[in-house]
């Protein structure tokens, strides 16, 4: 986002800071991502890595601002959102919270782009934007990645006259089918394996576990292994401890 802000001469007559919230707290999981660097085994389970985070983008043309936040909790934003790029959303209720407090201050015409749109674990993102979608008009997912971008045609004053349910469970397996079914028919660029993956994996998680894994048998999702993307998600959500879903 900074390369491309710093090349942006519409930016550039107005820069802004950019805003960039997150908890900042390191987790063990996040080794794997910082193996082969100066940065393997400097950060331990809990450890606060704002600083570091700071130090990296301080020399960039565009400021970054860190807030270190619980998203779940109200925070500071900015009165006028031309952008969010939402890469925290890990569960339904954060995803809610985000939503919440950054619509009502998102601007006409503002976007917002979904970086796990079509991660497995976050296809919740599915049925939330379908239940939003007398607001937001999905343009396309961005090619060979899991972002979606959409862009609010309809001013949100206050999320909760929208009648989101606050718990994933609480939605039914048809509201979750019809979501899916929605992203099939209105976001270009969506892959038709991941789409399903995502149907089953939410399904699962909302307690709808027969009708999740009556998607993956349809499917044939524990089957088919000629796509390099299903590999990759079918073995990080066994990883993560679904491997029932695949199960006969």
């Amino acid at each position: 986002m900074q390369r491309g802000l710093a090349e942006n001469d519409t930016y550039l007559s107005n820069p802004r800071a950019i805003h960039s919230y997150d908890r900042f707290i390191w987790q063990d999981w996040c080794e794997n991502s910082v193996q082969g660097t100066d940065l393997s085994n400097k950060l331990r389970d809990g450890d606060s890595y704002i600083g570091l985070f700071q130090k990296m983008v301080e020399h960039a043309s565009v400021k970054v601002e860190a807030h270190a936040v619980n998203l779940e909790q109200t925070i500071w934003l900015p009165d006028r959102i031309e952008f969010i790029l939402n890469d925290a959303a890990k569960t339904w209720e954060v995803a809610l919270s985000i939503m919440s407090q950054t619509t009502p201050r998102m601007l006409d015409g503002a976007y917002i782009a979904h970086q796990d749109y079509q991660w497995s674990t976050e296809a919740f993102l599915v049925p939330l934007m379908y239940l939003l979608r007398e607001h937001f008009t999905p343009l396309y997912v961005v090619p060979g990645s899991c972002i979606a971008v959409f862009k609010l045609h309809k001013t949100i004053h206050d999320l909760s006259e929208s009648e989101i349910p606050e718990h994933l469970s609480l939605l039914t397996p048809m509201q979750i089918s019809d979501s899916f079914d929605w992203m099939r028919e209105s976001t270009l660029g969506h892959d038709p394996l991941l789409s399903s993956l995502g149907e089953a994996t939410t399904l699962w998680k909302a307690g709808h576990k027969a009708q999740g894994k009556a998607v993956v048998q349809k499917h044939r999702l524990s089957e088919i292994t000629t796509s390099r993307r299903l590999n990759f998600q079918r073995n990080a959500l066994k990883n993560r401890g679904l491997t029932a879903l695949f199960e006969d």
